[in-house]
C-alpha cells in the first residue's frame, strides 16, 4: 500500500525546489532532529512551520518543555539547522519579538549543550562549569523577559 507518492514531474520541481539553498535549510530545519528529541522538535520545528503559515493553531513554548529537551540531550547539529533556518525567514518573519526568543533559545541551548558534551569528555571542567553557570543564568534571564510566551511560566 502507497501511502504517499510524488509524480516525477512533483519530484522534480521539489529537487527543483531544494536546490536553492534557503528552501534547502528551512526544509532541513522542518525536518526536527534525528535523536527523537520531540521537546526539542516541539521548540522549534514547529514555531517554524507556525511562522510559515503551516500550523492551523499556534504552538507554545513551556520551560517545562525547555528543560526536557535539555535532558534529552540536544542535538546541536539540528540547532544548526534552525539556525540557518531562523537567518533565511528573519526578514520575512512577521512576530519579530518572538522571532527573537526563538533565535536566542536555540542559541542558549546549543551552547549548553556543547559545555555538558566537553565537560563528559573531560575537557577544561572548570571552564566550562563556570561557562555552563553564566549560560543557565542567561538562559533564566531570557525565560524571565519573555515569560509572555511561555504557558508555563
Amino acid at each position: 500500500m502507497t501511502v504517499f507518492s510524488l509524480s516525477t514531474s512533483k519530484f522534480d520541481q521539489l529537487k527543483e525546489l531544494l536546490k536553492n539553498p534557503f528552501c534547502y535549510m528551512v526544509a532541513t530545519a522542518l525536518r526536527g532532529p534525528d535523536n527523537e528529541n520531540y521537546p526539542l522538535k516541539r521548540l522549534f520545528t514547529y514555531k517554524i512551520r507556525e511562522f510559515l503559515g503551516l500550523l492551523e493553531e499556534n504552538s507554545s513554548y513551556s520551560v517545562g518543555t525547555i528543560a526536557e529537551a535539555i535532558l534529552k540531550g540536544i542535538e546541536t547539529h539540528f540547532l544548526a539547522h534552525i539556525s540557518e533556518a531562523l537567518g533565511v525567514l528573519a526578514s520575512i518573519i512577521t512576530k519579530k519579538e518572538e522571532f527573537y526568543f526563538l533565535d536566542m533559545l536555540s542559541f542558549f541551548l546549543y551552547n549548553i549543550e556543547v559545555c555538558l558534551t566537553e565537560i563528559e569528555k573531560g575537557y577544561r571542567i572548570k571552564e566550562r562549569l563556570e561557562e555552563l553557570d553564566e549560560l543557565f543564568e542567561c538562559l533564566n534571564k531570557l525565560l524571565e523577559d519573555y515569560s509572555y510566551f511561555l504557558s508555563d511560566y
